[in-house]
């Protein structure tokens, strides 16, 4: 299942659009999902860097909470693999991903996918540039 799972996000085009700041000094990212069933929003408090980071994910839409969500972080130019993202839940459609390793500078995917009982609602890629 996982891997039918990680080729699917593999194959998905990306859909996000570029980084907006908002007015609070943060950085979001934004992309409807594939399936038109759920809009991601992954937000962060400071541009994301090399290393270790945080994010917000805010999962709008008819079923967002009732959704599981599962995160990886790609860099497709440089064909690492991809790595697990802890995903923390706080309610109302909001998750905390923390400890995103993005080890190197440069464009990285973070896939989501959001499951709902036994079956996949939705899922995007979001492109976040490491400066």
């Amino acid at each position: 299942m996982n891997r039918v799972v990680i080729a699917i996000l593999s194959t998905v085009l990306v859909t996000a659009c570029a980084a907006d700041a908002t007015e609070e000094g943060e950085t979001e990212w934004s992309a409807s999902g594939e399936r038109q069933a759920l809009t991601f929003r992954l937000v962060a408090s400071e541009p994301p860097t090399e290393g270790t980071n945080d994010f917000e994910l805010v999962v709008t839409g008819e079923r967002a909470d009732e959704v599981d969500i599962f995160a990886r972080a790609v860099m497709p130019a440089m064909s690492h693999g991809e790595f697990p993202i802890q995903v923390d839940p706080l309610g109302g459609g909001h998750f905390q991903l923390m400890g995103v390793e993005l080890s190197m500078p440069g464009a990285w995917h973070i896939a989501i996918q959001a499951d709902g009982t036994g079956e996949v609602v939705d899922w995007a890629e979001l492109e976040i540039e490491v400066p």
